[in-house]
């Protein structure tokens, strides 16, 4: 029992020691990295602006695609109206469309969700640099 209790210690000794070279590794990064609270948030500001661009393109190829599901949905529309079943590849399209924008939405859901985690990290970096330089 004693063995298992100084194994048990020994493991969690090794775990904190871990936890400890890792936050001073990162601590040396950031003193290296950046000279001012500024740079910090200049590098976040860059990273958000990269992340905004892509939701932006995105929000514009759903546009498009919009209109296209749109203009497919009017012709299977009027083939039913026409008395006549829309054809299959027309109907694939169709499919294609709103899967596509469906996979849009969830990559712009998943860039917000990294804007916040950059916004997370800068402010982490920002309080651990304070404390850091003694500010």
């Amino acid at each position: 029992q004693e063995l298992a209790e100084e194994a048990r210690q020994a493991e969690l000794a090794a775990k904190q020691q871990k936890i400890k070279d890792d936050q001073d590794r990162h601590d040396k990064i950031l003193l290296d990295t950046f000279t001012s609270i500024e740079d910090i948030e200049a590098v976040r500001n860059d990273k958000l602006a990269v992340i905004e661009s892509s939701i932006t393109l995105t929000k514009k190829r759903n546009e498009k695609t919009q209109q296209d599901l749109d203009k497919r949905i009017q012709a299977a529309a009027s083939a039913e109206r026409a008395g006549k079943a829309p054809n299959d590849a027309l109907l694939k399209d169709i499919d294609l469309l709103r899967e596509r924008l469906s996979n849009n939405e969830a990559f712009i859901k998943g860039k917000h969700k990294e804007e916040e985690t950059v916004n997370a990290a800068a402010a982490a970096d920002i309080e651990r640099f304070k404390r850091l330089k003694g500010m």
